[in-house]
């Protein structure tokens, strides 16, 4: 056979072989529900979840996701031992090993927490805060413009968004700080006279984004630009609203998000 024909076939298997093989992406994720999160029968599921397995279904590949403690799953796709993960805070640190997609997958939004009746004016300056006792969890990422401005406030931190709440309803703490989803799932495990003391004060603190990243060792950058395409249709054609709302997640909350 000839040496050009020899080196062409051998490039048409190698090829075959590289598609075979990204048929089904690797992923992780955590246990952050609703975003993700393993059902009752162990599956990974969630608004994260439901946003990236059908546009990776739509793009031709399968989806296998796993949901681990979040140190294990960086050091899963950062040493290529997985395909992807999601959904993750873009750091210059974890962009040394990660492609992260340029659409954001899923904007965070913080909010402000008070109990009703409360004589708070909140308008997005955190400087409105000062003098008053603000409830945080412990290891909860609100973004670089609380990150800025934390140490002027008086915080008390806890290690879940219930206990926050709780004692945001009891008069404890004046107010406290949440995303948009952890506060939607959160209500739903509170007593309803709990829940109904509180009110989400309409401006927001700062929008979070978050993305889906591939392992760069993997070299997975033509899948990751194909996707990004592939979410903004997603998002144009209604779907990713659909998404949010099935979590019960209200969707003007989101509306810049959709005038993108």
């Amino acid at each position: 056979m000839d040496a050009w024909r020899k080196t062409l076939l051998s490039g048409l298997s190698c090829a075959c072989m590289a598609v075979a093989h990204a048929d089904t992406l690797r992923c992780v994720t955590k246990d952050y529900p609703p975003l993700e999160y393993a059902n009752a029968n162990g599956q990974a599921a969630g608004i994260t979840y439901n946003i990236v397995a059908p546009i990776l279904k739509k793009m031709g590949y399968g989806l296998e996701v796993e949901v681990l403690p979040w140190v294990r799953a960086l050091e899963l796709v950062r040493t290529g031992q997985r395909d992807c993960v999601f959904s993750i805070f873009k750091t210059p640190e974890r962009e040394a090993f990660l492609d992260y997609s340029k659409e954001v997958v899923v904007p965070q939004v913080v909010y402000v927490y008070a109990r009703k009746g409360h004589k708070i004016s909140f308008s997005g300056d955190l400087a409105e805060l000062k003098g008053m006792k603000v409830g945080v969890q412990h290891g909860f990422n609100y973004g670089l413009k609380f990150d800025a401005y934390k140490n002027q406030l008086d915080l008390d931190v806890a290690f879940s968004f219930e206990q926050n709440f709780r004692k945001l309803a009891l008069g404890r703490i004046d107010a406290v700080l949440c995303n948009l989803y952890a506060a939607t799932h959160t209500f739903k495990a509170l007593e309803r006279p709990v829940v109904n003391e509180i009110e989400r004060l309409p401006a927001q603190v700062e929008s979070v984004p978050s993305y889906i990243a591939f392992s760069r060792s993997k070299r997975l950058t033509a899948i990751r630009d194909q996707f990004d395409q592939e979410l903004h249709r997603f998002v144009a054609s209604g779907e990713y609203r659909r998404v949010i709302e099935s979590y019960q997640i209200p969707a003007e909350a989101l509306g810049f998000f959709f005038k993108r």
